[in-house]
C-alpha cells in the first residue's frame, strides 16, 4: 500500500492482485476452485451496483496518487513540494505543466492529474480557483483581466462569459439539445439536478469535461501565451477529455453516453477545417 501511494504500479502487478484475490474468493473448502458464476469485475463492483465491493487495486492506486496532485494544487507541502517546484514546475502550475520526463513519481502525477478535472467544475462554481481576479486580490502577477476578452477574469467568466466558453457551450447545446442552453446558472444546474439517475451522472461527466477544457485553454493563454488558433479548439479539447474519461461511465449508462458522443462527433465534423496559414498550433 505504501508503494501505491508513491507510484503507479505496473498493470502486471494489478493483474497478479486480481488473480490471487479471485483464487481465494472462488476456492472451496477442499482446496478446489469453484465454478466462476460472474465476471470478476462484477464481483468487485460496489454493493449498490450488485457487487460485493472487493477493492479494485487500480482505482485505489490512482486515488492515493491523486492526493499528491491535490496537495500540489493547494500548495500544501514542505521540502518535497519545494523540490517539485524547482525541478519540474519552474513557476508554472501543475495543470499547465506538460513536462513528462523525470522521476517515476513525477511521471505518475503527470499521467493521472487529468482525473482531478472531475472535481474542477465544483471548485469553479464555488469560485475557489486562482482566477485572474483572485490572484490580483493577493497581489499576484497579472492585471486580473481575461487574456482573451480583456474583462475581469472571475471563475464565472472563465466558465460561462468568456468567448471560448460561449463557443463551447453553444456547440454542446447545438449537439445535445436545448436542455444544455445556459441562461441563468442557478436554474440551469437545478434543472440538471432533477434529471433521473443516469441522465444526472452523464450531465456531471460532460459538465466536468467542459470545465476542464476551459481551464486548460485559460492556462495556456495565461502561462504560455498560446491563444486558440480556431474557435473550434476548445471544442476538440472537450471531446478529447470526454473520450479519455469514458471508462468512468457505468455500464448501465453506456448506451446513453455513446449516443451523446455520436451526436457531439457529428456536430464537430464541420468544425474540423484546416487552421488558417500562419496561426499558432
Amino acid at each position: 500500500m505504501y508503494q501505491m501511494g508513491l507510484y503507479l504500479l505496473p498493470e502486471g502487478t494489478h493483474a497478479d492482485f486480481d488473480k490471487e484475490l479471485s483464487r481465494f474468493f472462488w476456492s472451496a473448502r477442499d482446496g478446489h476452485q469453484k465454478y466462476h458464476m460472474v465476471k470478476w469485475a462484477d464481483v468487485c463492483a460496489p454493493k449498490s451496483l450488485g457487487g460485493i465491493g472487493i477493492l479494485d487495486s487500480r482505482r485505489f492506486n490512482v486515488a492515493l496518487m491523486l492526493k499528491w496532485v491535490w496537495r500540489i494544487l493547494r500548495d500544501d507541502g514542505g521540502l518535497w513540494l519545494q523540490l517539485i517546484k524547482a525541478k519540474y514546475l519552474r513557476g508554472r502550475p501543475l495543470l499547465a505543466c506538460e513536462r513528462r520526463e523525470g522521476s517515476q513519481f513525477w511521471r505518475a502525477l503527470q499521467e493521472i492529474k487529468h482525473f482531478i478535472g472531475l472535481g474542477l467544475s465544483f471548485e469553479l462554481l464555488r469560485d475557489r480557483l486562482p482566477s485572474g481576479v483572485e490572484v490580483a486580490k493577493r497581489n499576484g502577477p497579472g492585471n486580473g483581466l481575461c487574456p482573451l476578452c480583456g474583462t475581469p477574469e472571475t471563475c464565472a467568466h472563465i466558465m460561462f462569459s468568456c468567448s471560448a466558453a460561449q463557443a463551447l457551450w453553444g456547440f454542446v447545446s447545438e449537439a445535445l439539445g436545448p436542455a444544455w442552453e445556459v441562461q441563468e446558472l442557478g436554474e440551469f444546474l437545478q434543472s440538471q439536478a432533477n434529471r433521473a439517475g443516469g441522465g444526472r451522472r452523464l450531465f456531471w461527466l460532460v459538465f466536468a469535461a467542459i470545465s476542464w477544457s476551459l481551464w486548460n485553454v485559460r492556462n495556456k493563454m495565461v502561462f504560455e501565451k498560446v491563444y486558440p488558433s480556431r474557435v473550434s479548439d476548445p471544442v476538440f479539447s472537450f471531446l478529447a477529455f470526454l473520450q479519455q474519461w469514458s471508462p468512468l461511465v457505468r455500464q448501465r449508462d453506456r448506451a446513453a453516453f455513446d449516443s451523446s458522443m455520436r451526436a457531439l462527433r457529428t456536430a464537430a465534423i464541420p468544425l474540423a477545417a484546416p487552421a488558417p496559414p500562419g496561426s499558432a498550433s
